[in-house]
C-alpha cells in the first residue's frame, strides 16, 4: 500500500484508486476475461473516455500546479538501492553539505557515485533542498546542480521520477527490479516504437505470464506522471501516448481473444515459446488488417 502521508500533491482518493488497481489479483486474469468483441469494444471507448478525461484534467491544471513546491516523498522514489542503503546515503550526503561549503566535485563525484540514475540524482538533491537552515549559497549551488543533471534530459528525469512508485509497487508484485520497470515507461514515454512493436517487445522483454501486467503499468504510471507536478511530456505529446496506449490496450483484448478462440493457452506452461511466437505472430497479422 502507499503511504497516504507521503504521497505529495496527489490525493487519498486518488492513491486509494492506485492501491486497488495494482494490489487487485486480476492483472492478467481481468484481461482474459475479456472474451467477446462487444465488451472488447466497450473497454475501448471507456479506455478512450478516461484517457480523453484525463488528458482535460491535465490541461486545465497546468497553471496551478506553476505554483506548488517539489513533491515532500523524494526519498521514497529513489530506485537505487533498498530503504536502510539509500537512508545512510542521504544522511551522508547531508553531512557532507553540512560540512563543505561551496560545495565541491567530490560531492558531485560521491552524488553519482551513490545514485547511478540521474532521476535518483534528482531526487536525494531535492531531499537535501528539504533540510532546514541551509544557506542561500547552499540552495543555489543545489538547485545549479539539479538543472545541469536536467539539462537536456528533462523529459528522461522526470519520466523516472513519476514512475517511480508505480514501478515500486509493480516491481514486487511481478518480482522485477523496478529500475527494469521505469526503463520500460522510459521507453513508452520517449521511443517510436509501434503499437505492435511495442507490445511484442514487451512480452519478449518481461514475458508471457506478464504481457498484461506490464500494459496496467504503463497505464497507472501515465496517470501518475499526468497528474504530477513535473510531468515528462506537454499536452500535445500526452496526447500522442495516450492514443498509442489505447492502441495497445486494444491489440492486448485481441490476443485475449485469440487465446480464448484457439485454445492456445492450454499449451502455455508447456510450450510457453510456441505460445508467445503465436501470439507474436498474430498481433502482426492483427495490425496489418486493422
Amino acid at each position: 500500500m502507499l503511504d497516504v502521508k507521503n504521497t505529495g500533491v496527489f490525493s487519498s482518493a486518488f492513491i486509494d484508486k492506485l492501491n486497488a488497481m495494482t494490489n487487485s489479483d486480476d492483472g492478467d486474469e481481468t484481461a482474459d476475461a475479456e472474451l467477446d468483441s462487444g465488451l472488447a469494444n466497450s473497454k475501448y471507448i471507456d479506455s478512450s473516455d478516461e484517457m480523453a478525461s484525463a488528458l482535460s484534467s491535465f490541461i486545465n491544471r497546468r497553471d496551478l500546479e506553476k505554483l506548488k513546491g517539489t513533491n515532500s516523498d523524494s526519498q521514497e522514489r529513489i530506485l537505487d538501492g533498498e530503504e536502510d542503503e539509500i537512508n545512510h546515503k542521504i544522511f551522508d550526503l547531508k553531512r557532507t553539505l553540512k560540512d563543505n561549503l561551496p560545495l565541491d566535485r567530490d560531492f558531485i563525484d560521491r552524488l553519482k557515485r551513490y545514485f547511478k540514475d540521474p532521476s535518483d540524482q534528482v531526487l536525494a538533491l531535492r531531499e537535501l533542498l528539504n533540510e532546514k537552515d541551509l544557506t542561500a549559497e547552499q540552495v543555489e549551488l543545489l538547485t545549479k546542480i539539479i538543472n545541469e543533471i536536467i539539462s537536456g534530459s528533462e523529459k528522461s528525469v522526470n519520466a523516472g521520477i513519476n514512475s517511480a512508485i508505480q514501478a515500486k509497487l509493480f516491481g514486487n508484485k511481478m518480482k522485477l527490479e523496478p529500475q527494469l520497470l521505469r526503463a520500460c515507461y522510459r521507453g513508452f514515454i520517449m521511443g517510436n516504437t509501434s503499437t505492435t512493436d511495442q507490445y511484442i517487445e514487451w512480452l519478449g522483454n518481461f514475458g508471457f505470464n506478464h504481457r498484461h501486467t506490464i500494459v496496467n503499468f504503463v497505464e497507472q504510471s501515465l496517470i501518475v506522471d499526468m497528474d504530477s507536478e513535473k510531468p515528462s511530456c506537454n499536452t500535445y505529446e500526452f496526447g500522442f501516448v495516450l492514443s498509442k496506449l489505447i492502441a495497445i490496450k486494444m491489440i492486448r483484448t485481441s490476443d485475449v481473444i485469440f487465446i480464448e478462440e484457439t485454445g492456445i493457452l492450454k499449451l502455455a506452461k508447456r510450450w510457453q515459446f510456441k505460445c508467445r511466437a503465436a501470439i507474436a505472430n498474430f498481433i502482426i497479422y492483427f495490425s496489418i488488417s486493422k
